[in-house]
């Protein structure tokens, strides 16, 4: 159970993002259709500031 991650997925700016939450921070990978796939890390504070700012919906939550 100590290496399960929870991960979900959300839309930012109409494309699809993978989010991924780890004990410290959430990244962030952006999921286009070109391969380019650009992350960005944020501690939980920060996370949660963005989320709020930017009125996220997050879908298909899982456990790995």
């Amino acid at each position: 159970m100590d290496n399960e991650k929870l991960f979900t997925y959300c839309m930012i700016d109409d494309t699809h993002h993978l989010v991924v939450f780890y004990p410290t921070y959430v990244r962030i990978t952006e999921c286009d259709d070109e391969g380019v796939n650009n992350s960005k890390d944020y501690t939980l504070n920060e996370f949660v500031d963005f989320v709020n700012e930017n009125n996220i919906d997050f879908y298909d939550w899982e456990v790995e």
